[in-house]
């Protein structure tokens, strides 16, 4: 069975919970839940970059009408240049892919959202959100703001 995560942030998604875990079938088989009392910043980081993908997606700006199209716009703006600079392995891939397929950019938005990833370890995260949020908001869209601290450390573990 594939593993499941729940956030509680809400007195639903405990009943949620609670309701998911009251229905195991402990007969048949033995079940871990895990439970942690915060969310690591890593975590939070990547709760962020959604909340300013909604953001932006529902400000109208540009031709994005969902969160997932500003995911997908993001990473090939932001990630892929990160990852061109600090990712052997990835320039290698990305310029085999781009020969292969050449630069049209509908297939790239495919390959971008199927293969490119902003939560490996070593991910310039800080750098990714930072550039997000100059851009956009330098573009009059309101982003949610982070709680204090988080983007400074996200910098500061590059």
């Amino acid at each position: 069975m594939k593993a499941e995560s729940y956030f509680i942030g809400s007195n639903n998604a405990r009943r949620s919970v609670l309701q998911r875990i009251s229905g195991l079938d402990i007969a048949e088989t033995h079940w871990k839940v895990t439970i942690s009392d915060s969310m690591s910043k890593s975590v939070r980081c990547r709760g962020l970059q959604w909340t300013w993908y909604t953001d932006v997606a529902n400000s109208g700006m540009g031709s994005y009408d969902t969160k997932e199209q500003v995911h997908i716009a993001a990473k090939l703006r932001w990630a892929v240049p990160i990852l061109e600079r600090d990712n052997e392995v990835f320039v290698y891939v990305w310029t085999e892919v781009k020969k292969l397929l050449g630069d049209d950019p509908e297939v790239n938005r495919f390959i971008v959202d199927r293969n490119v990833s902003t939560e490996g370890k070593g991910f310039a995260i800080g750098e990714y959100l930072t550039d997000f949020r100059r851009y956009y908001e330098g573009n009059g869209v309101n982003l949610t703001q982070p709680e204090d601290g988080l983007l400074e450390w996200a910098n500061r573990r590059e």
